[in-house]
């Protein structure tokens, strides 16, 4: 039976470090231990809440429920031919662990994902993306617990629904626990070096290696992401806005120095440059602010709560609409 810890604080179950509570954590390292974990929270007529890492949640308030924490391990290796393999991967392994492996291996497709904090079961939820490059490209299938009648069952890649930031998992909160995730992998795959800066590192180096590609993004981000274990933060707190030809234009016009790419139903606009634009960028209050050198990430200084940051999101959402009437959408869970 899985360990449980009654009234406990969640401040390191989640990357923001805000204070709350739950009636109740466990963590479970299987699928029965996950079924057992449900069934004791049912039993106790309360809800439950499933987390990896807690990199992208945000507790406005204790939760009175149990938190199930996923912690279901392995990675396995199916060699389908010389240049590609299946990977099955434990939705509790750490994300970064396994492009890192994946990469150290020789193979191609999830080098610009590097670094992104999490689990490797989270990453489907969100459609994890960076670079230009996101896993619904590389996901056959994802494994995951029907909550409500603790059936497994198999989702493959059109199942999963993905879209922008987005997926049936996400539509569908509370229903499904992730449990493993299956990647196809190339060796031989070409690099994505479609955005600006891995463009310009395979100018410089034009026979860049998918590990190569894995150290720099690295570099890159951890030159503009601060690492929540010094400074607490969620990542990304907005999703890029795609907004209709129409007011591309419109904005184009206002301002000719804005940063966008084209979309298959519109253009998608960087958040950062449009809260940068707003003259947000470093904004912070006593508790919380705006990072100085990614506007798209929130960060707690001094012990912010939850609704210290969702106060600041607001604020940042209001400023955003009035300067250029573009709505931005909050990317992490809110709870509470």
């Amino acid at each position: 039976m899985p360990r449980q810890h009654a009234n406990a604080d969640l401040r390191a179950c989640n990357t923001l470090a805000v204070n709350s509570t739950c009636r109740c954590l466990i963590d479970f390292a299987s699928v029965e231990e996950l079924k057992e974990s449900i069934r004791l929270a049912v039993s106790d007529n309360s809800d439950f809440l499933i987390l990896g890492e807690g990199s992208n949640v945000v507790f406005a308030g204790d939760f009175n429920g149990y938190v199930l924490r996923n912690r279901i391990d392995g990675v396995r290796e199916e060699v389908l031919s010389p240049d590609e393999s299946l990977f099955s991967v434990g939705a509790g392994e750490n994300w970064h662990d396994f492009v890192l492996r994946t990469n150290q291996a020789g193979f191609n497709g999830l080098e610009n994902l590097a670094l992104i904090p999490g689990t490797a079961g989270a990453t489907p939820v969100q459609n994890v993306g960076a670079y230009g490059e996101e896993v619904a490209n590389h996901i056959v299938k994802v494994e995951a617990l029907e909550c409500r009648t603790g059936i497994l069952k198999s989702f493959a890649n059109p199942d999963c629904q993905f879209n922008y930031r987005d997926s049936f998992f996400k539509r569908n909160p509370g229903q499904y626990c992730i449990t493993r995730v299956f990647f196809k992998l190339s060796k031989t795959r070409p690099l994505n070096t479609q955005y600006g800066e891995l463009a310009r590192r395979q100018a410089q180096q034009p026979f860049l290696t998918s590990l190569e590609l894995n150290r720099y993004v690295c570099e890159v981000r951890s030159q503009k992401l601060p690492d929540p274990a010094f400074l607490p933060n969620a990542g990304s707190f907005f999703k890029n806005p795609i907004v209709s030809e129409q007011d591309y234009t419109r904005i184009k016009q206002a301002f000719p120095r804005v940063v966008a790419y084209q979309a298959v139903s519109g253009w998608k606009l960087a958040a950062g440059w449009l809260i940068e634009e707003a003259g947000l960028k470093g904004y912070r209050d006593q508790h919380v602010g705006v990072h100085d050198k990614q506007a798209l990430v929130l960060v707690n200084h001094n012990n912010g709560t939850g609704r210290d940051v969702l106060n600041l999101a607001r604020h940042i959402q209001s400023v955003v609409y009035s300067k250029f009437l573009v709505r931005l959408e909050i990317e992490p869970l809110l709870i509470g």
